[in-house]
């Protein structure tokens, strides 16, 4: 990869049937959705998104 280490750049997480995926220069993270691979909608955020987590569960009820 071009530039330093250190350097913000694009991340990807998937989250239920969406794809996240960072855009630092920007300040944005583009929802993509995970069937169609077309952008669903944008995310504005503060600063440049470095890195993405996703956190969730299936919905699924244990006995």
């Amino acid at each position: 990869m071009d530039g330093h280490w250190n350097e913000p750049r694009l991340r990807v997480a998937v989250t239920g049937t969406e794809i996240a995926v960072t855009d630092p220069p920007k300040s944005v993270i583009h929802m993509i959705d995970a069937e169609s691979f077309e952008k669903s909608r944008d995310i504005a955020v503060e600063g440049k998104p470095f890195n993405i987590v996703t956190i969730g569960g299936s919905g699924a009820v244990h006995d």
